[in-house]
């Protein structure tokens, strides 16, 4: 890995401050689906390297539904989609967008899918109105090189098993997208022509959570998607990856690890995105704008997936952030601002 030096750090933050155009790959993500490497009783633990990905049960209502389909075969016989809303605040260079599903029994190193099918509109997909603005439902945009694991196991609530292993696949799609609201709309093809199922987005402690809305395409038409135990509306996970154009904005990032808030005044958090990596968290470096680390510690896990860091005795003004993993690589970099 190349080493970052004290003048490479300076000069990313001089070029953010001072707002000199340049570009970067950031992400946008819907929902998240790792629970963590217990069950939620706490009596199994998951598979070295993994997490599972588990239904919840609050107050007496459960989920019950593991995944949702948006297949197609090629007898034409099934045609399955699954659409939910994105809102997009300054123009979105898009160049991929990722998705997690699983099918069951599916054990190897490969996804289980060979076609896979995305497209933009620009509202509601069951409402008349609302038009498509990239991609379509014919092309195969599917990105075999870049997909595989997301490193979970889909899982019903305190039932642990490993047939059920969650695959991210990625498919190529560019499109600009002004600031306004949007759909993503899909579907796959299973590389056995069988069945693919996506999970719903899963928040440790909640069955739904509000503004949950996303619909699912019979073939004829379009419907809420609800599940079947809780009664409540789901969301589904995706990972939209664009280019984004710096400033002062928070730079030179990744969909590895959040940091937040930004700007922070005490204690910044981080929480590492087990959709993407499966890095174990080690320390964090913060550096000034001259350059010199201000801060050098060990993360220590607090809860669930989050590292706190104590920045109370720091100076307000900009910051670069960086984190490692046990293993002394790079996780992520970037701006934080000290409030």
């Amino acid at each position: 890995m190349k080493k970052t030096t004290q003048k490479n750090l300076l000069a990313l933050l001089t070029m953010a401050l001072m707002g000199i155009t340049a570009s970067a790959q950031s992400f946008y993500t819907n929902g998240g689906l790792s629970t963590g490497t217990n069950t939620s009783n706490g009596s199994t633990p998951s598979p070295a390297g993994y997490t599972w990905s588990e239904l919840q049960s609050v107050g007496g209502a459960t989920n019950t539904n593991l995944g949702f389909g948006a297949i197609f075969n090629t007898a034409a016989t099934t045609n399955l989609r699954i659409a939910d809303n994105f809102t997009v605040t300054s123009t979105m260079n898009l160049t991929t967008v990722d998705l997690f599903c699983y099918q069951t029994g599916s054990t190897g190193t490969t996804p289980p899918i060979d076609q896979m099918r995305v497209q933009i509109w620009n509202g509601d997909p069951s409402v008349v109105t609302s038009t498509v603005v990239a991609g379509n439902m014919t092309a195969n945009i599917y990105n075999a090189s870049a997909s595989g694991e997301a490193n979970m196991y889909r899982i019903g609530n305190n039932t642990p098993g490993t047939t059920r292993k969650i695959w991210r696949i990625s498919g190529n799609l560019t499109a600009t997208l002004a600031p306004g609201t949007y759909w993503v709309d899909f579907q796959v093809h299973a590389t056995n022509d069988g069945s693919i199922f996506f999970p719903a987005v899963t928040v440790p402690g909640s069955v739904s959570l509000a503004g949950w809305n996303a619909k699912q395409y019979s073939g004829t038409a379009w419907a809420g998607i609800v599940d079947a135990g809780s009664t409540q509306p789901m969301d589904m996970p995706f990972i939209l990856n664009y280019q984004a154009f710096l400033g002062t904005e928070s730079f030179v990032t990744n969909n590895k690890m959040l940091l937040y808030p930004n700007p922070a005044t005490n204690v910044l958090n981080l929480k590492v995105n087990y959709n993407a990596t499966q890095a174990i968290p080690g320390r964090v470096a913060i550096y000034d704008l001259k350059g010199s680390k201000v801060l050098d510690q060990k993360l220590v896990l607090a809860d669930g997936d989050n590292y706190p860091v104590n920045i109370e005795t720091l100076n307000k003004g900009v910051y670069m952030v960086q984190t490692f993993d046990v293993d002394n690589n790079e996780i992520v970099k970037t701006k934080l601002v000290k409030e």
